[in-house]
């Protein structure tokens, strides 16, 4: 009788470890890849700042609040097709038309690497996680929380620093 409890506590042990994990407080949270969130962008030496939002489906949408001349313009990507508008007025055209340097497209193509699982994690420092995403002319740095949610990104090549707050799943 006492080898039966004895081998039904280590069971029974052995399936409470099991349902934990034992490594989850020491590994890194995935990266939460539908969101909305305001931003600061530096890209090639412009200051833009506005609200985006980005979901894996394939919808993104971006709204420019400085500089004052781009104020209002909201960029759409959803199935291949952007959307330009501003004051009512809108017009649309196929993503490929648009230039591969323009600050929405590398901006996609990062979250579009994040969103397809391609960010490698590296390491986790205090309530900070850094991951790399291999990019076209080189890496980008992902820093996110440990709740997943991404604060910030940065590309060497072209130059592009993006800074989220208010992150938020959707």
């Amino acid at each position: 009788m006492t080898g039966r409890l004895k081998a039904l506590c280590v069971f029974f042990v052995m399936y409470i470890l099991l349902a934990c994990g034992c490594s989850q407080g020491g590994g890194a949270k995935q990266l939460c890849t539908d969101f909305k969130a305001a931003y600061i962008a530096e890209y090639r030496g412009q200051s833009i700042k506005g609200r985006m939002l980005y979901g894996r489906q394939g919808n993104f949408n971006l709204t420019v609040s400085q500089p004052k001349t781009l104020e209002g313009i909201e960029a759409g990507y959803k199935n291949g097709v952007l959307t330009l508008s501003r004051d009512n007025i809108s017009c649309t055209a196929d993503e490929a038309y648009i230039p591969d340097s323009a600050f929405p497209s590398v901006l996609l193509r990062v979250l579009n690497g994040i969103g397809d699982g391609r960010a490698v994690f590296e390491h986790k420092n205090g309530e900070e996680q850094t991951y790399s995403l291999a990019c076209e002319n080189g890496k980008c740095k992902i820093v996110a929380g440990t709740d997943g949610m991404i604060k910030s990104l940065s590309l060497d090549n072209p130059k592009l620093d993006v800074s989220f707050s208010g992150v938020t799943a959707i």
